[in-house]
């Protein structure tokens, strides 16, 4: 106890309660501490440890596969009562080997696989798997279906829909289906309809569609109706021509998953505006091939042109030279198919 001081007063201060001094007494005791807000002042500071180790990299694709079997394969396997599951089994066993000697990988070859019975059933896309071993055991995953052998409706299945870049299809790789077959089909092939189609229009100042592309579904009957063809006399209306076939011959069918050319043969000028109709045709996703004979312009026809011009383009002096034409107009058509960059 201080001198000269027998009591002191009561305080409480921060929390702190301080008592009455007496001789036989404590003389503070700590009450309960009321909560209050306080500020701190400065930077927030972190209290993780720096990270001491490597950071994983990101897993790097590494390419593989024959280059020099490059291509989209889609077999197409027969699923119905025909062959039944224990020759089902063996050609299973004939695709797998096949799939393993081709190469697969990111840069060689991609396969797929449909199953065709009473209605296809694709099994897996091109894109599903890029090692032989996945697509082995894919391939030995496959179930036999059973039923009709509708071969036809499977082909045109993989045309139409196995065959799509969302699936797996490469830009400038050929596409190729291995069928196999035991028996004969139960439907019709020729109603599969995945080759070319073709339609042919005459124009002069006015147009006529000699044949569709649903008028005629084998080489023999276009060639039929080709001959089939009169002819018509007046003058050259290009542009309209052009305006025509893009709506009338290519628009019921610009939907689907084909590409579509154009061949425009003439040997005169035109009389009307040939660009703004070859733009639109253009626009419309439809590739312009041009070929001149005779007094055909040659600026008229790079106009019509689809880019690149010097591959869209072509001439002839004379009618007679056309057959000699004919090679090159077929090889541009499968380059720009195949969507080879010039």
């Amino acid at each position: 106890m201080l001198p000269g001081r027998g009591n002191y007063s009561a305080i409480y201060a921060n929390g702190i309660q301080s008592q009455l001094f007496s001789k036989s007494r404590s003389s503070f005791s700590v009450a309960s501490v009321k909560s209050e807000a306080l500020e701190a002042a400065g930077h927030p500071i972190s209290t993780a440890r720096p990270f001491a180790g490597k950071r994983p990299k990101k897993p790097v694709l590494k390419k593989s596969g024959n280059k020099d079997c490059q291509a989209d394969i889609a077999f197409l396997i027969d699923g119905s009562y025909n062959i039944g599951q224990r020759r089902f089994n063996l050609q299973k066993n004939f695709i797998g080997k096949v799939a393993m000697t081709l190469g697969i990988g990111t840069e060689g070859p991609h396969v797929g696989v449909i199953q065709a019975s009473d209605y296809p059933k694709t099994e897996f896309y091109l894109n599903n798997f890029t090692a032989s071993k996945d697509v082995l055991f894919a391939i030995k995953e496959i179930a036999f279906q059973g039923g009709n052998s509708n071969t036809g409706r499977a082909l045109k299945h993989t045309a139409q829909r196995f065959f799509s870049i969302e699936k797996g299809v490469r830009k400038g790789i050929p596409k190729i289906i291995v069928v196999f077959l035991d028996g004969w089909p139960s439907d019709n092939l020729e109603e599969a309809d995945i080759g070319a189609k073709i339609a042919v229009v005459q124009f002069t100042y006015n147009q006529r569609t000699e044949f569709s592309f649903t008028d005629y579904k084998t080489k023999e009957k276009v060639l039929s109706g080709v001959q089939a063809i009169r002819y018509m006399s007046g003058g050259t209306a290009t542009g309209e021509a052009i305006t025509y076939v893009t709506k009338n011959v290519f628009a019921p069918v610009r939907d689907g998953a084909n590409k579509n050319f154009l061949v425009i043969l003439t040997d005169g000028q035109s009389y009307d505006d040939i660009r703004g109709p070859a733009t639109a045709a253009h626009k419309a996703g439809i590739n312009i091939f041009s070929v001149g004979i005779a007094w055909a312009p040659l600026e008229d026809l790079k106009d019509m042109a689809s880019e690149p011009k010097e591959t869209h383009t072509f001439f002839t002096k004379e009618f007679t030279g056309l057959e000699q034409v004919v090679p090159n107009i077929v090889r541009a058509i499968c380059r720009d198919f195949l969507g080879f960059k010039q």
